[in-house]
C-alpha cells in the first residue's frame, strides 16, 4: 500500500518550493508511485489513460469509460475521480481545464511546467524499500518453487520463466 502521507508531504515542498499550485502525473511510473495503481491501457503510450493530481487534494482526471474501473480497481479511497467525455480533446486539455494555476506535469500539458517524475519519486521512502524488499523475497520464492519443478530439457510455460511465471501470477 503507497504511504499517501509521505506522498503528500513531499508534493508539498515540490509545490512550496516551485511556487506552484499543484502537480500531475499521467506516465505509467509517476501515476503508480502517487496512486499504487495503474494507468496503463496501452503499452506502448508513454502516457496513461488518467492523471493523477495534487493541489492539497488528491485527485485522478480520467475520461468517463475508465472512471469508473480506476475508482473501483486501482485508486485508494482518498482520491476523488474527475471523468470527462471519451470523444473529447485530450488528457491534457482535461487537467489543463480542471487545475489550479500555475501547475506541473510529467506530460504535455499547455501553459504547464515540466517536473520530471523522479525527482519526486527519489529518495525512496522507508515504506517504498520495505516493498521492494518484500517485492524481492516474492520473487525469490517464485524462483526457488520453478526452479525445484522443473527438469532437464523441458520447454514453453513448463519452462522456468514460464513457471515463474505461473508461480507469481498465483500470489
Amino acid at each position: 500500500m503507497v504511504d499517501l502521507a509521505a506522498r503528500t508531504d513531499r508534493l508539498d515542498e515540490y509545490l512550496e518550493a516551485r511556487g506552484l499550485e499543484a502537480v500531475w502525473l499521467a506516465r505509467p511510473n509517476g501515476f503508480a508511485w502517487l496512486t499504487g495503481g495503474n494507468n496503463v491501457v496501452n503499452d506502448d503510450a508513454p502516457v496513461g489513460v488518467a492523471a493523477a493530481g495534487y493541489d492539497g487534494d488528491l485527485r485522478v482526471i480520467t475520461n468517463n469509460i475508465e472512471a469508473g474501473r480506476l475508482a473501483d480497481e486501482e485508486l485508494p479511497d482518498a482520491f476523488a475521480v474527475e471523468s470527462f467525455p471519451w470523444y473529447a480533446d485530450s488528457l491534457a486539455a482535461a487537467v489543463a481545464e480542471r487545475s489550479p494555476a500555475p501547475a506541473a506535469a510529467d506530460f504535455d500539458v499547455p501553459e504547464f511546467e515540466r517536473v520530471d517524475g523522479s525527482q519526486l519519486r527519489q529518495p525512496l521512502t522507508e515504506n517504498d524499500a520495505e516493498r521492494y524488499r518484500e517485492l524481492g523475497r516474492e520473487i525469490a520464492a517464485a524462483s526457488r518453487r520453478s526452479v525445484a519443478t522443473s527438469s532437464p530439457g523441458t520447454r514453453s510455460t513448463k519452462s522456468p520463466p514460464g513457471s515463474t511465471s505461473r508461480f507469481l501470477l498465483a500470489m
